[in-house]
C-alpha cells in the first residue's frame, strides 16, 4: 500500500492500550450517548458545505452519517469531512466551559490519574519524537494544550514551553501543575500573537475541530520562527477505525464523530494542507488504537455486558495493532513539518 509522504522518514506503530485510560465497551456506550446528545442539541445550527475544506474540490461522495450529521469523502484528495457541520458560533461554544453546548468529552482530561498516564504513555513519546528532529531545545508553544500533558513532557526534555487553551477547567488544572497556559480561543486571525516566533508550534488534535484547517495551519506557519517546526496530529484515513465508525455510527465517540470532529485526513489531504501553508514534512509517525476500538465497539453493539469473555481478545491488542499499523491502517497521523 502507498502511504503518501514519499521519501519522508517514517515511524510506524506505538505500544499503547486504551485500557490504560479505563476505556472499554461500557465507556464507549456512555460516551457515545453523550456525543449524540451534544450533536442533536446543535442540529438547528448546521450548515451545508459545497466544497472539500482542504483541496476545494466540489466533487465528493457520501461516506457515512453520524448522529444525523452527514460525512463525505473528497473525490480528489480522499479527505473525509462533515458535510453538515455546526456554524462557527456553535463550534466555538463547544469549547467554552459554560452553557449546554459544551463539548461532551472535556471532563475526560481533568482527572489526576489519567493525566499522569497521558504524560508518560502518550505525551512523552511524542515530545521525544519531535525533539529528535528539532535538535537543541528552544521555545515550544502548544496550541489547544488542554491540561498540558505535552507541556510537561517537553519541559522534561529542556524545552521552554507555554500553552494556549480555551477551556477554563483544563486551564485551571494545568496551572495547578505549574504550567504556563494562556487563556484564549485561537483562530487564523490571532494565532500569530500566541506564537511570537517560537521554534516549535504544536497543534495536536486541533485541526480536526476547526471549519477551515488550512487557514489555521497557514497562520501558524506564518508566525513560527524561520526554519522552525510545526507539529500536527490528526485522525487518519484509511484506517480500521474509519471502517468501524462507518459500520457502527451510533457508537462513534472517537475518530469520526459529530459535532466535535469535522475532519479525518488522508495523507494526501494532509500533504496538500502542509504545502498550502508553506510547510514541508520532515518526519512522519503513524499509529493507532484501531483494534481495541473495534473490539470494544463490537462488544458494545452486539454483546453489551460481556467484556470479561472478550478480555483475551483485548489483551492481544498490541501485536494485532502492530499488524494494523504495518498495513497502513492506523487511525492517527503525527507530522513534524519545517518552515522553509
Amino acid at each position: 500500500m502507498s502511504f503518501g509522504f514519499v521519501g519522508i522518514p517514517r515511524r510506524i506503530g506505538k505500544d499503547f492500550s486504551p485500557a490504560a485510560l479505563g476505556r472499554d465497551s461500557r465507556w464507549r456506550i456512555d460516551m457515545a450517548a453523550k456525543q449524540r446528545e451534544s450533536a442533536l442539541r446543535l442540529r438547528g445550527c448546521q450548515i451545508r458545505l459545497s466544497r472539500c475544506p482542504v483541496c476545494g474540490s466540489r466533487q465528493f461522495e457520501p461516506f457515512t452519517s453520524v448522529f444525523e450529521y452527514s460525512w463525505a469523502q473528497c473525490s480528489r484528495c480522499g479527505h473525509l469531512f462533515c458535510e453538515t457541520p455546526p456554524d462557527e458560533s456553535a463550534v466555538a461554544a463547544l469549547y467554552s466551559t459554560e452553557g449546554d453546548r459544551r463539548c461532551a468529552q472535556g471532563a475526560i482530561y481533568v482527572d489526576e490519574e489519567h493525566f499522569r498516564v497521558r504524560v508518560e504513555r502518550i505525551a512523552r513519546p511524542k515530545a521525544e519524537f519531535v525533539a529528535s528532529v528539532a535538535g537543541e531545545p528552544g521555545s515550544w508553544v502548544d496550541i489547544g494544550c488542554a491540561t498540558g500533558e505535552l507541556l510537561v513532557a517537553a519541559q522534561s526534555l529542556g524545552w521552554k514551553c507555554c500553552g494556549v487553551e480555551s477551556d477554563a477547567d483544563e486551564i485551571a488544572f494545568g496551572r495547578r501543575h505549574g504550567l504556563d497556559i494562556a487563556a484564549g480561543s485561537v483562530d487564523a486571525s490571532n494565532i500569530g500573537r500566541f506564537i511570537a516566533g517560537a521554534q516549535v508550534v504544536s497543534l495536536v488534535n486541533v485541526l480536526e475541530h476547526v471549519r477551515e484547517p488550512v487557514e489555521l495551519l497557514t497562520g501558524a506557519s506564518a508566525a513560527v520562527a524561520p526554519g522552525g517546526y510545526v507539529v500536527l496530529e490528526v485522525p487518519r484515513h484509511p484506517s480500521l477505525s474509519s471502517l468501524a465508525n462507518q459500520a457502527f455510527p451510533e457508537l462513534a465517540c472517537r475518530h469520526i464523530y459529530a459535532p466535535d470532529h469535522l475532519h479525518v485526513f488522508t495523507e494526501a489531504s494532509a500533504e496538500r494542507m502542509l504545502e498550502a501553508a508553506g510547510l514541508k514534512a520532515v518526519a512522519i509517525w503513524t499509529f493507532g488504537q484501531d483494534f481495541g476500538n473495534l473490539v470494544d465497539t463490537v462488544i458494545a453493539a452486539r454483546l453489551p455486558g460481556s467484556d470479561a469473555r472478550w478480555r483475551v481478545v483485548a489483551d492481544a491488542t498490541p501485536p494485532i495493532q502492530a499488524a494494523v499499523d504495518r498495513a497502513g491502517l492506523s487511525d492517527t497521523l503525527f507530522v513534524v513539518a519545517r518552515k522553509g
